[in-house]
């Protein structure tokens, strides 16, 4: 099953269209695909290790890697018991930041 995770549900109006979290070892579902429709998401792994998913194609990760999650990108996790995360999940037509065009950053 796909979740659809919308940036929207965590920010009141008018708020700084931008939003931080950390995801704790053993917080990470396993095998929950998703995406972040319209969103950026960038990923700072910041302990552990895991699997990402990123249909079709998959990588370990661990400490010290940095994911950068386009719109609409079906991704998740396995194996992410230890995995700790830092995620910045932004829409970048919607700040007012000069900031290079992360669609053609490759993934």
């Amino acid at each position: 099953m796909l979740f659809h995770w919308s940036l929207n549900s965590y920010l009141e109006y008018g708020e700084l269209p931008l939003y931080v979290n950390t995801v704790f070892p053993g917080e990470q579902p396993e095998n929950q695909l998703h995406d972040h429709g319209e969103s950026v998401e960038l990923v700072l792994v910041a302990g552990g290790e895991a699997i990402h998913w990123e249909t079709p194609y998959h990588a370990r990760i661990c400490k010290g890697d940095i994911l950068l999650i386009h719109p609409e990108v079906i991704h998740g996790y396995q194996n992410s018991e230890t995995l700790k995360l830092k995620n910045i999940t932004f829409r970048p037509r919607h700040l007012s930041l000069p900031l290079m065009d992360t669609s053609s950053m490759p993934f």
